[in-house]
């Protein structure tokens, strides 16, 4: 999701609509674009303005040009009871700026009991309410300001928030159209317009694509804007990896740690551009010991580093990871599979028949995991458990599938002959190969009923049926269990 600074973070600036062309972006977020203004002293040379003595109100003036809010805060206070309307609006958002909320209630009650019509008193009150948590409160107010003028671009910009929180993506990019029709270069429209445009582009169609390419746009004005804003890059990389774009992607990415080189989400994006796109395992891993190093604990850096290592084949490093998570996150179902697995490598068959049947219940009614859970129990000479376990999963098993008959042989034993059969029938009718790769399977079950009849052997002819399968259970181990016989 696309960040956006919020509104009570935007409105250092925002006083009466005529302080800049971007008054939705304080000092501290927006480019130091302001316009040059003569000041008194600038005709003849330059130099500071020279302020008449007592005449407060200029020296206002010259902080306002200057963009020195805190200046101006300053200045106020101690005229506060000389305002006239517009400079006590001007002081109220001031105070609501520097979250001096008290001060700035009390104040707002009064200029809106004098002056209820006004749309920059009634969007000041709607911005005070929603910073206090009173959302109804500020929708009535900020209702009442859009009643009064339908084309302010703050109301707009209000409004347009008030819908993102609400998920209303298309009624919120209608108000920032608004904004963005008077004000193009308004920084927070163009950010939230981005982020609709995020949004709408979730999907694999035409139309998605399109609005991704429209939100690359408007994020490519941002930059403009505001070259030092992290998420430009952080929103874009994933517009342009999901356009095709992958190496503008990654410059993105970059860009984004090198703003931001301590934050931990930066490098979790790049190494998911580098997994899912590139395929880059050693680059993911540098960035996940980048991240460990700001965060030992970092959880999606173990997580990442555990598949990682288990593709590599490095499994005592994957084991050490795959702990890590389970350790932290005890519910993280998918690192029972792939602990379960190494254990069972590792001939810790208790663990790795803790590992499966937690498998089996947290992810999804897995056959393979079952049976993984059976024949560790055979490993420990659990014979009677195993049959138990396999005599109370079998019923869910569809009758007449490959998979009800491997139960079943794993569960008896027995000869092979019909076995086999069953496994070269479903290989050879079907046409699809990932079907024809989940049937190879079987010979996986096979294999390993052949080791309990200490026919390592025959067990090695039937793993070596799985030596060109890769991405399943059956085929890691199958392959672990061959490795001598490939080298």
């Amino acid at each position: 999701m696309l960040r956006w600074i919020p509104f009570p973070l935007l409105i250092g600036l925002v006083f009466t609509g005529c302080l800049s062309q971007n008054p939705s972006v304080s000092s501290m977020d927006k480019p130091d674009n302001r316009p040059a203004v003569a000041l008194p002293g600038d005709e003849a040379g330059g130099g500071e303005a020279q302020v008449p003595a007592g005449d407060w109100t200029a020296e206002l003036e010259r902080l306002r040009v200057l963009g020195d809010t805190a200046g101006m805060l300053t200045l106020l206070d101690g005229h506060s009871s000389e305002l006239d309307g517009e400079n006590s609006i001007l002081y109220l958002s001031l105070l609501i700026a520097d979250s001096r909320l008290e001060d700035a209630d009390a104040l707002a009650g009064r200029l809106l009991a004098e002056m209820p019509e006004s749309v920059r008193v009634l969007y000041n009150n709607a911005l005070l309410r929603d910073m206090e948590g009173m959302d109804q409160e500020a929708l009535d107010l900020i209702r009442r300001a859009y009643s009064l003028d339908k084309r302010d671009p703050d109301v707009n910009l209000f409004l347009a928030e008030l819908e993102l929180r609400k998920k209303n993506y298309v009624t919120a990019g209608d108000y920032l159209n608004v904004v963005l029709e008077q004000e193009p270069d308004n920084f927070s429209a163009l950010v939230a317009k981005a982020d609709v445009l995020m949004h709408l582009g979730k999907g694999n169609d035409e139309l998605n694509r399109k609005f991704l390419t429209d939100a690359v746009k408007v994020l490519d004005r941002v930059e403009e804007i505001a070259p030092d804003y992290v998420y430009t890059y952080v929103d874009r990389s994933r517009a342009l990896a999901v356009l095709g774009d992958t190496a503008r992607a990654m410059r993105d990415l970059n860009r984004a740690v090198e703003l931001e080189p301590d934050v931990e989400w930066h490098y979790l994006d790049r190494i998911v551009l580098n997994l899912r796109y590139f395929g880059w395992l050693d680059k993911a891993l540098e960035d996940i010991n980048s991240l460990e190093a700001i965060n030992p604990d970092n959880l999606f850096a173990h997580i990442y580093a555990a598949g990682i290592y288990d593709d590599l084949g490095q499994y005592d490093k994957a084991l050490g990871y795959y702990e890590k998570v389970i350790a932290a996150r005890p519910d993280y179902a998918y690192s029972y599979e792939g602990a379960g697995k190494i254990y069972y490598m590792n001939g810790d068959y208790p663990k790795a028949q803790e590992c499966f049947l937690q498998a089996y219940q947290l992810i999804y009614p897995y056959e393979g995991y079952i049976l993984m859970a059976a024949l560790a129990m055979k490993h420990q000479g659990d014979n009677f458990g195993a049959k138990q376990l396999l005599n109370e999963t079998i019923p869910s098993v569809e009758r007449g599938t490959l998979w009800y008959e491997i139960f079943r042989y794993v569960r008896d034993g027995g000869s092979d002959f019909f076995i086999t059969g069953e496994i070269n029938k479903q290989i050879n009718k079907q046409e699809d190969k990932d079907a024809q790769k989940e049937a190879r399977k079987g010979w996986y079950y096979v294999g390993e009923m052949y080791l309990l009849q200490d026919s390592p052997r025959s067990a090695q002819a039937a793993f070596m049926n799985l030596s060109e399968d890769k991405g399943s259970l059956e085929a890691d181990i199958a392959r672990w269990h061959t490795r001598g016989v490939e080298e």
